[in-house]
């Protein structure tokens, strides 16, 4: 009941979920337009947006999601926070959102 309290429950909870919704903004690009990694990281084309209302929101909440990931280093293992964190900047690269981007190196600065 203590890790609850210090938020180690509700911060892993969330690196899950915010993987699997990375992932699946991607996903839903490559199904739904047959995207590969070109179109992915070309500036062009259609953002993904998962679960969202557009694109920009998708890429701000993966903002928030990549430190509230990064912060885990006494909780999960590396390798686990690691692949959370690349699919996170996946998605985020699939949104295209400029703020979203320049929110992150912001906040890593």
């Amino acid at each position: 009941m203590a890790d609850f309290y210090r938020g180690k429950t509700v911060r892993v909870t969330w690196m899950w979920v915010s993987a699997a919704i990375a992932l699946y903004g991607v996903f839903l690009l490559v199904r739904n337009y047959g995207y590969g990694l070109g179109e992915l990281l070309g500036p062009k084309g259609n953002r993904a947006q998962a679960t969202f209302g557009n694109a920009n929101f998708f890429a701000d909440y993966l903002v928030l999601s990549f430190f509230i990931v990064a912060s885990l280093s006494q909780e999960v293992t590396w390798w686990v926070r690691y692949a959370a964190l690349g699919a996170i900047l996946v998605g985020l690269v699939a949104s295209k959102s400029l703020g979203g981007m320049l929110s992150l190196m912001g906040g890593l600065a």
